[in-house]
């Protein structure tokens, strides 16, 4: 650990990309299990609530290919394009209600079981994804769930806040509007990126969700949280372009008839591939930024740290 915590403070980019690195493939293998827990739970019972039987996804995807399809006769008549959109589905509460809590719990179980595997890293230089897995059905799988309800509502509340000032000064002069309108939304992804440490916090340092808030409110600040944005945008340009390569290999059905589960499952075997890779660099980023920032060490990695320090 040790040295970790010597090249998070020292050289934050490189032990980042190391710890990416060393960590990837237990990363990618559970972002894969996870993926297909997903698959065989969450899909079935979105397409129960929509009105299909659980094994007729194909048949959904044909359906929603058909409606883009026919897209141009409603032009210029948007409430028939809802109602054309909802003439699809029968919808049952139900299971639409049960795949979403059930989401919510499977994505804070895949949020647990990362950082297991980076903090397994960080900490004992060796991970195992299998064995972090089952690690993951503990308390903090709580914890990281209070934090992504409590954060979803400070976004509504934030989101709210922001669309009431964009239409005051809309009212004002439309080009104020626009301009403050721009600037407001780029202030708003900003203060979002300054909770990026929450899980961080929650998982390596055992906080809770108050706790966790506080840290990342208090160690990214908005100077930190620009730089955030920018790398974020290069980040995300970069996956881009990675996802749309992978998806020119894969053939794009433009018809209904064309479509087959082959089509979906190379199509979500690239989203997944797509995904590893942003899974494992987000978690070996946001655990380098906790590490960097924190007093998290042991006796002997505090004192190492001193000497370096003194040296």
């Amino acid at each position: 650990m040790k040295q970790y915590l010597l090249l998070f403070r020292d050289q934050a980019f490189s032990a980042s990309v190391q710890l990416f690195k060393r960590s990837f493939l237990n990363l990618f293998m559970a972002n894969l299990t996870i993926s297909i827990i997903t698959v065989l739970v969450i899909t079935p019972l979105i397409i129960m609530g929509l009105g299909y039987g659980p094994t007729e996804f194909l048949e959904f995807r044909k359906d929603i290919l058909n409606w883009l399809v026919n897209l141009e006769n409603f032009k210029n008549d948007y409430d028939g394009l809802v109602n054309s959109l909802f003439e699809l589905f029968t919808i049952n509460y139900f299971y639409l209600g049960l795949a979403f809590i059930l989401s919510l719990l499977i994505y804070s179980l895949s949020v647990n079981c990362f950082y297991i595997i980076s903090d397994d890293e960080i900490r004992h230089s060796k991970s195992n994804f299998l064995s972090a897995l089952r690690q993951s059905f503990n308390s903090t799988l709580l914890t990281i769930l209070g934090f992504i309800v409590l954060l979803f509502f400070i976004q509504i509340a934030v989101m709210i806040i922001s669309m009431l000032l964009f239409s005051m000064f809309n009212n004002i002069s439309i080009a104020l509007g626009i301009v403050i309108g721009f600037v407001g939304f780029l202030f708003v992804i900003v203060f979002f990126l300054r909770f990026t440490v929450g899980f961080a916090a929650i998982v390596h340092g055992k906080m809770k969700v108050t706790q966790a808030i506080s840290y990342s409110l208090s160690h990214i600040n908005w100077k930190r949280g620009w730089m955030l944005l920018l790398l974020g945008i290069v980040f995300n340009v970069v996956a881009a372009l990675i996802s749309s390569l992978l998806m020119l290999a894969i053939p794009q059905p433009k018809t209904a008839e064309e479509l087959s589960y082959a089509n979906l499952l190379l199509s979500k075997a690239s989203s997944i591939i797509v995904n590893g890779f942003v899974y494992a660099f987000a978690v070996s980023a946001t655990s380098t930024l906790y590490f960097r920032y924190s007093d998290d060490s042991s006796d002997d990695d505090g004192e190492d740290l001193q000497n370096h320090l003194v040296e």
